[in-house]
């Protein structure tokens, strides 16, 4: 992930490592607390940018990755955690606030949107 380099032990295998999602976990609330609180008409493109941004760094990880040979042994976890992050907690966030179902079904487009456009296997086999 973001951060980390996995050194191979003895027997050659990558150790598993035991992450700390703190980081990940605040960031998620302050995306969450950001699309909350902007006006209803900026609610869709913030969360398309963030969720563009994301996707886009996790991306260049996966080029860099591959530049060096090293594809192979990133660590996608914590992307997977902010993507689940997200959409958990905007999901909790929009039922609590009553925005209907219509908000609701374009938050869910908007993340729908970047996986299928952005985050699809063929495009970035490293986080399939």
């Amino acid at each position: 992930g973001p951060g980390m380099e996995e050194s191979k032990n003895n027997a050659g295998k990558v150790p598993k490592k035991q992450l700390s999602y703190t980081a990940i976990d605040a960031f998620s609330k302050l995306v969450v607390h950001l699309v909350k609180y902007a006006d209803a008409r900026a609610k869709p493109s913030l969360l398309s940018k963030v969720l563009e941004i994301v996707s886009g760094v996790l991306k260049k990880e996966l080029e860099n990755r591959k530049a060096r040979g090293l594809e192979v042994t990133m660590d996608q976890r914590p992307y997977f955690r902010i993507f689940l992050d997200l959409q958990q907690d905007l999901t909790a966030s929009y039922e609590a606030e009553n925005l209907g179902n219509e908000q609701t079904l374009a938050m869910l487009q908007r993340f729908a949107d970047v996986y299928h456009r952005v985050l699809q296997p063929n495009l970035v086999p490293g986080f399939a």
